[in-house]
């Protein structure tokens, strides 16, 4: 027979989960009504967009890429902010429409190790400086060589020489020869312009055995002129010879050669490196 008592412990369950089915719904719906009351006296947070932007409020960057010597680096390709121009035949470069705020600036060149400097891109025109200290360096080894007079007969020359690698190297010879290839002029070969090469950079040492050579410390660099050389100055392209290698190249005797040339012209205000 049926017996209603058996079963009010079931209801009284299911009213009692009904209850706090609804208080929980209430609950929830009153919080959501606040959140939305409050949301109507708070302000709106902005959003940048580039079309909001004012166009002048960018920064403009455009340099012209060196190395540590100062002389211009044609065709380096630069990268910044996720932007991408190359250098022309200068080493010139422009890129336009950067937010001002502070970036790295990449650049890559052949021969030269990776460069990457930080600068601050403010508004207008910004022109970072990336010469000498703030140069490219070479990824191994890189030589410095201008000839010219100044009215006279007497040839005035720059050497300078660069050690981007992680060891010393060693310099064995220096040698200039001139357009008509006459009598080479051995550099290293007398104690007074080696001792004038060491005078330039605290960087450089004497080395005498196995054979005498300049160590250039790694990571370092100098650029000098040296005593000029009684004329004729004759006119056309010169060479300077260099002969460079590790510490195991110059135990061995076995040297990399490097030659560079440059042009006799005349120069007014003694620095090649200025236009």
């Amino acid at each position: 027979m049926f017996d209603p008592n058996n079963y009010r412990p079931i209801l009284r369950i299911g009213l009692y989960s009904l209850i706090a089915y609804v208080a929980i719904a209430y609950i929830v719906f009153i919080t959501m009504v606040i959140h939305y009351e409050i949301s109507l006296f708070s302000p709106a947070e902005p959003v940048a967009t580039r079309a909001s932007i004012d166009r002048d409020s960018y920064g403009i960057v455009s340099s012209r890429i060196h190395n540590v010597f100062g002389d211009p680096i044609p065709y380096a390709v630069v990268h910044l902010n996720g932007r991408i121009a190359q250098a022309d035949s200068t080493g010139h470069f422009t890129i336009e429409e950067i937010y001002p705020n502070r970036y790295d600036i990449e650049i890559f060149a052949g021969g030269y190790g990776r460069y990457r400097w930080g600068i601050q891109v403010e508004e207008g025109i910004n022109t970072p400086v990336i010469k000498y200290d703030t140069g490219l360096w070479p990824q191994f080894f890189l030589t410095d060589f201008h000839v010219f007079h100044h009215n006279s007969d007497k040839i005035f020359s720059i050497i300078g020489f660069a050690n981007g690698s992680n060891e010393p190297l060693y310099i064995h010879r220096v040698t200039i020869y001139s357009p008509r290839n006459e009598t080479p002029m051995e550099l290293l070969d007398t104690r007074e312009v080696l001792e004038h090469f060491l005078s330039l950079s605290g960087k450089l040492s004497l080395v005498e055995n196995p054979q005498v050579a300049l160590r250039l410390a790694p990571q370092s660099w100098f650029s000098g002129s040296l005593p000029p050389l009684d004329g004729p100055a004759a006119k056309g392209t010169y060479t300077l010879e260099v002969h460079v290698g590790t510490e195991d190249d110059h135990e061995r005797g076995a040297y990399r050669v490097d030659r560079i040339k440059d042009h006799l012209d005349m120069d007014s205000n003694w620095n090649p490196h200025l236009p």
